[in-house]
């Protein structure tokens, strides 16, 4: 069983090997029919190109897991957390904690690793998540190893540099802005770890498909957001509330 690749992006294939006797190799091709239809009737619109089909192999494999070991793997990628688990009560339309069962690969003979990232914008949901995946490894004779990672983040809506972010934002596209916070993998967050008294905002260019293969920026907004950087930059430079006396951090 491999699937999935980079860290923290959408898995967008992946592949198994199984053996079946030959007398129920008809049946074996009646099933994955059945489930690729299944699965384009319930993902086709927002996975259009979705897709499982199964290939006879010229050569049989030499070696597979045995009977136990694969009831546990599969009993693990069910029981494994997977998607979005919590939307943010502080900003509405965006995620608080979420899942995703990134990557499976045989790490060594005999041994399979099963990368899942785990995000949240509440330490307390994220520490939770942490305990649920470690407890269900547990149960089924395998090792959680956590891994460093970046923290979530909510936007301080009252923060000076936040409303004139907002404003400029306005005047650059003569819109208002959506507030988003970031669950995970989120620089800033790791910034206010270090630097708890900075104020700070995040923004950027539109991109399609993130975290996804094809993920692509659209390039007409790149122009529009080196405009908002220059423009806030400008703003703050000219502003009588920047604090001057600006304190020296170890990194």
């Amino acid at each position: 069983l491999e699937g999935g690749g980079r860290h923290g992006a959408e898995p967008g294939e992946a592949t198994a090997t199984i053996a079946v006797p030959a007398a129920d190799l008809p049946r074996a091709k009646e099933v994955v029919t059945q489930v690729d239809v299944e699965l384009r009737a319930e993902h086709g619109r927002s996975s259009p190109e979705i897709q499982l089909r199964l290939e006879q192999r010229a050569h049989a494999e030499d070696s597979a897991l045995s009977e136990e070991s694969t009831e546990r793997l599969l009993d693990l990628m069910l029981l494994l957390p997977d998607g979005v688990l919590r939307q943010s009560a502080e900003i509405p339309g965006s995620v608080e904690t979420s899942s995703t069962i990134a990557r499976v690969r045989q790490e060594a003979p005999g041994m399979l690793e099963v990368l899942v990232v785990l995000r949240s914008t509440v330490p307390s949901a994220l520490r939770a998540l942490k305990a649920r995946v470690a407890r269900a490894a547990q149960r089924l004779v395998a090792t959680a190893d956590f891994g460093a990672g970046f923290p979530g983040w909510t936007p301080n809506r009252t923060a000076p540099l936040v409303v004139m972010a907002q404003e400029v934002f306005r005047k650059v596209e003569g819109r208002a802005v959506a507030l988003a916070s970031l669950h995970g993998s989120s620089e800033v967050a790791a910034l206010l770890e270090r630097i708890p008294h900075l104020e700070a905002v995040s923004f950027g260019p539109d991109v399609a498909g993130a975290k996804q293969p094809g993920e692509c920026v659209k390039v007409d907004s790149v122009e529009k957001t080196w405009d908002l950087t220059r423009r806030l930059l400008e703003r703050l430079a000219a502003s009588e509330s920047l604090d001057s006396d600006l304190q020296a951090v170890d990194l």
